[in-house]
């Protein structure tokens, strides 16, 4: 009986020694080949060339910044109003102050004028590319604000711009 058990025993030893199993990386290679495949496809290494405006003071950043600078509306939100490329549209009543009648009444958020500017814009974007409608239409906006501005009314402006339709926002800064 021992001699039995010494044999399936020596039997169990040399089988373990040589596992039957084996990791399987095929699946996992690929799924990083394609994990990869998608990192690179969404970066690019474009750089917007803009012009800062002389009364916007930019912050700084280590940030990369890509897309097509052609089709880009400027919005520059200066220590004195609100442009739109070289058009002022809103005037600050104080440094950085909007006045009470800029800002709509349901929204503290939205802001009236800049929007129908703004609108202005993306319908002469579509009326000059007939290929562009209001469902495919991806508007990029790059604002260029100055540093010493509050939040909240950089916030406005980008809400302002998503809802004419501008979808794709960026903030300029000034690489270090």
């Amino acid at each position: 009986m021992r001699a039995k058990a010494k044999r399936g025993m020596s039997r169990y030893l040399k089988t373990k020694g040589s596992s039957a199993f084996k990791i399987q990386i095929t699946s996992m290679v690929d799924m990083f080949v394609l994990l990869l495949i998608f990192l690179l496809m969404n970066y690019s290494t474009d750089k917007y060339i803009i012009t800062a405006s002389k009364n916007v003071n930019l912050p700084e950043s280590i940030s990369d910044m890509s897309s097509d600078s052609d089709k880009v509306v400027n919005v520059i939100v200066g220590r004195k109003g609100i442009y739109l490329e070289d058009e002022q549209i809103i005037e600050f009543q104080n440094e950085a102050r909007l006045p009470a009648s800029s800002i709509d009444e349901k929204d503290s958020s939205f802001l009236p004028k800049l929007f129908e500017t703004m609108d202005q814009v993306a319908e002469k974007v579509k009326a000059e590319n007939p290929e562009v409608t209001d469902k495919n239409f991806d508007g990029r906006v790059l604002i260029q604000a100055d540093r010493t501005l509050p939040y909240d009314l950089i916030r406005k402006v980008m809400y302002t711009s998503m809802m004419a339709g501008f979808s794709d926002v960026r903030l300029a800064v000034v690489g270090k």
